[in-house]
């Protein structure tokens, strides 16, 4: 039988010499056009995490606005919502609805209901 050789015998890529670190031109060009590639993929990286950024602020805006106009409908819950579908049915040209009509349970007038079945 053969002899047994060491794990130094083995031959895998790391054995193998890199050429972008030889000291010669072809090896500084090589190196060159790896810190470009990745110079590159950093902007990349950067610009699409500024785009992300904007993309955050502008719903942390949207969040903002609407917790103001919830904060105030809680602070006085009946008039601006009343403000707002009365505003509302006269750009409609509609006739104005009685919420209190609502909660007796009254229909506005011209208004079908229809109950599903199923």
């Amino acid at each position: 039988m053969g002899q047994r050789k060491g794990v130094g015998s083995i031959k895998t890529f790391a054995g193998m010499p890199d050429r972008r670190r030889k000291r010669t031109a072809h090896g500084a060009y090589v190196e060159l056009a790896a810190l470009a590639l990745h110079r590159q993929r950093l902007l990349h990286e950067y610009k699409s995490a500024q785009k992300r950024n904007v993309e955050i602020e502008e719903q942390l805006r949207k969040l903002e606005r609407v917790s103001m106009t919830i904060q105030r409908l809680a602070e006085s819950p009946d008039e601006p919502l009343l403000e707002a579908l009365r505003e509302e049915s006269r750009l409609r040209n509609e006739p104005e609805q009685n919420p209190d009509a609502q909660e007796r349970g009254v229909r506005a007038p011209g208004v079908r209901e229809k109950e599903f079945v199923y």
